[in-house]
């Protein structure tokens, strides 16, 4: 587990190694059903990562995590650092949020890698002249999976999600995106099929995806796709791979 930070003297870029917490799930206390759905989103077996790679999916993830000051964000990413034992997990928070590239750049190199940027609504608030944060969408398309086939996850925490949202970031990563051109009916049909390639579609499934998705942006597909995959996988489904005649 390593952080990164930097100096006021001479602008230094620091890292440090720390312990890794040992936090236990009762100590996290949350609403019924939302840690099970972060940890499902979080939290994956190197089995289940195989299956991702041998379906054709991507497999860098987010999550924001947030709430009013007092929800207990920091404390919930602390279980989640103790689940992932087997993850390299960096940390970045305050003036070390401008450390972004090099931090995913590690990430990168050391994966599995899980890199926790803290209050991210200081991300969002670095821009100019009142247009949307460069860093911000920056952080964005790393989630979105440039790197795909990287196994990385991104935590994100903010007790500030309005200002997320007003400097052009999602309610969540993997969330529609605000701006640019929604793909129609055709389109979302090509994307559903593109990211789906590797796995058997019915076309009534098919027909009712499209029409439930109107509006949402090709991310979204992509998104939904890769998720709906990870719930066959939980439950013990048989998934079909065209290209590899591999079943999971």
């Amino acid at each position: 587990m390593l952080s990164f930070d930097v100096t006021e003297h001479e602008g230094n870029e620091l890292v440090s190694f720390l312990l890794r917490p040992a936090l236990t799930r009762a100590d996290v206390v949350l609403p019924d059903g939302v840690l099970d759905a972060i940890e499902a989103h979080v939290v994956r077996s190197a089995e289940v990562t195989e299956h991702l790679l041998r379906l054709g999916q991507h497999l860098e993830r987010g999550v924001l995590l947030h709430g009013p000051p007092g929800t207990p964000e920091t404390h919930t990413v602390r279980y989640l650092i103790g689940r992932l034992r087997h993850s390299t997990v960096i940390v970045l928070s305050g003036r070390a949020l401008r450390m972004l590239d090099q931090a995913a750049a590690l990430a990168r190199r050391l994966t599995p890698a899980v890199l926790v940027i803290e209050d991210v609504a200081l991300v969002a608030e670095d821009r100019s002249d009142h247009e949307a944060s460069p860093l911000l969408f920056e952080l964005l398309n790393k989630i979105d999976g440039v790197d795909g086939d990287a196994n990385v996850t991104f935590v994100l925490t903010t007790n500030r999600v309005d200002v997320v949202e007003r400097a052009g970031g999602p309610a969540r990563p993997g969330g529609p995106r605000r701006g640019g051109p929604r793909p129609d009916a055709a389109a979302r049909e090509r994307l559903l099929r593109l990211h789906a390639r590797d796995v058997p579609l019915g076309d009534d499934a098919v027909a009712a995806t499209v029409a439930a998705t109107e509006g949402v942006t090709a991310s979204f597909v992509r998104e939904l796709v890769r998720r709906a995959l990870l719930r066959c996988l939980a439950d013990g489904d048989t998934l079909v791979s065209h290209t590899h005649g591999y079943r999971g």
